[in-house]
């Protein structure tokens, strides 16, 4: 906790840059699409909450309702508009021909494919935003609308940032090897090397994705969390009433995030039949929809393969208050993931007391150690790891669970400060401070990190 604190302290010694007029880019603001959509949707309006003008532009954004955003729907030759206290939220039309071509769209896609671009008005509508922006920050490296803006900024003189969110650790080029090998080659190779910066959120990112490119490389602010939305929590009622699993004998153990097949909740489906011969008491909740979709079906069949559908419960996407209820009425929460940059439903879960086993192919699973939480080795039989870490609490009175609980909360309160935060983002952005960004990290570096 000490070292993260002191990451923050430096941060907030750092002060507020300049105000800024910042232009983030995300091609869709979906919430089912996990950790980056929601790291942008905090992170803007923690920056527009310290004083900078800040512009979100996406092809879908309705799942952003709060008052925060001021939506709107520019023509080309618009010009984007602002008011005080609020991110812009701007609509920019995108295509995907071929997906046409096939009887569907773009909108209707679960995931990035490569004819998924700007249409002519939507870069006029981008280019207006850039007109007097002092930076465009940009997420991940393989999106082909990336590609278009990060060309579109450096034809108007405007500076980058690009986050690559883990897509450039060692697992995730792994997949698909030779097809992410050429497009780093023929294209987002020079986006990542023509940015102003790279900024990779944690040190074990930038031990792994630092050697793919050459623009400089910064490290930390890690992925924003704001713990004031954890300030009074719901309780586990709502939870409870919600999903009559919870209210079993024994052991509640859950899963919360996209049901994807890198995140492995096949593996908690493998542990609670491993649970179950062995007559241990656990109920296991994965709560989140199928990315693809195919693989929650997959999910679900296997557990039926297993005969544990008495044991093994399916909750489907659970937001809002329902997820905060949801994790503080789980015992313990589980990843068992081959990788992860970050893993934001972990520290979520730390947030609501809940402490987490999860696996060393998260690159914070240090921290997290240090916060008191399990961490496995990951790999091939990283069921029969879990299977065997949650058994050593079966039985338990409890006390292990709260104290761990109650020690993860505190480190990720005082971790995730959201004006320190946002100001560290700031200084990250701002291409006037360049050396600036790298001081808390210099201050984490000491320690070991």
């Amino acid at each position: 906790m000490a070292e993260q604190t002191a990451q923050l302290d430096v941060a907030a010694k750092l002060g507020s840059t300049r105000p800024l007029r910042i232009v983030q880019f995300l091609k869709w603001m979906r919430r089912r699409d996990g950790g980056v959509v929601n790291t942008v949707s905090l992170l803007c309006p923690m920056l527009t909450d310290l004083g900078h003008r800040v512009t979100l532009l996406s092809s879908e954004n309705e799942d952003l309702k709060d008052p925060c955003w001021f939506h709107q729907h520019p023509k080309a030759g618009d010009a984007i508009q602002h008011r005080a206290g609020t991110t812009a939220c701007v609509t920019v039309p995108m295509r995907d021909r071929l997906a046409e071509l096939r009887g569907s769209s773009m909108l209707a896609s679960e995931r990035d494919e490569p004819f998924q671009l700007l249409t002519g008005e939507g870069l006029a509508i981008c280019e207006a935003a850039l007109r007097d922006a002092d930076v465009l920050h940009l997420h991940g490296p393989w999106a082909s609308t990336n590609i278009q803006m990060a060309s579109l900024a450096r034809r108007m003189g405007v500076p980058y940032v690009i986050s690559p969110h883990g897509m450039l650790d060692d697992w995730s080029l792994a997949q698909g090897r030779l097809k992410k090998r050429l497009h780093l080659a023929l294209f987002s190779g020079t986006m990542l090397n023509h940015a102003r910066c790279v900024h990779f959120e944690v040190e074990e990112e930038a031990r792994q994705g630092r050697v793919h490119v050459r623009a400089p490389v910064v490290v930390g602010p890690p992925p924003p969390i704001d713990p004031r939305a954890f300030a009074a929590l719901p309780g586990p009622d709502l939870a409870q009433s919600t999903f009559p699993a919870l209210n079993r004998p024994g052991l509640k153990v859950l899963f919360l995030g996209r049901v994807a097949p890198k995140k492995a909740p096949d593996a908690l489906v493998r542990a609670a039949a491993i649970w179950k011969r062995e007559g241990a008491q656990v109920t296991t909740l994965i709560a989140g929809k199928g990315h693809p979709p195919e693989f929650e079906d997959h999910c679900k069949q296997l557990a039926r393969e297993l005969s544990i559908e008495d044991r093994c419960h399916f909750l489907g996407l659970v937001t809002g208050e329902q997820k905060w209820s949801l994790m503080q009425a789980a015992d313990v929460m589980v990843l068992p993931t081959s990788q992860e940059n970050f893993g934001i439903a972990l520290v979520e879960s730390m947030l609501c007391g809940t402490p987490v086993i999860t696996t060393k192919q998260v690159d914070t699973w240090r921290e997290f150690e240090r916060a008191g939480n399990w961490i496995l080795e990951g790999g091939a039989n990283v069921a029969e790891q879990l299977a065997g870490a949650v058994a050593k609490l079966i039985g338990s009175d409890g006390a292990e669970l709260r104290e761990r609980g109650e020690r993860a909360r505190r480190w990720a309160l005082a971790t995730y400060h959201p004006r320190a935060l946002a100001a560290w983002y700031a200084r990250m952005l701002d291409a006037t401070h360049d050396g600036a960004a790298a001081a808390p990290l210099d201050a984490g570096s000491k320690n070991g990190r």
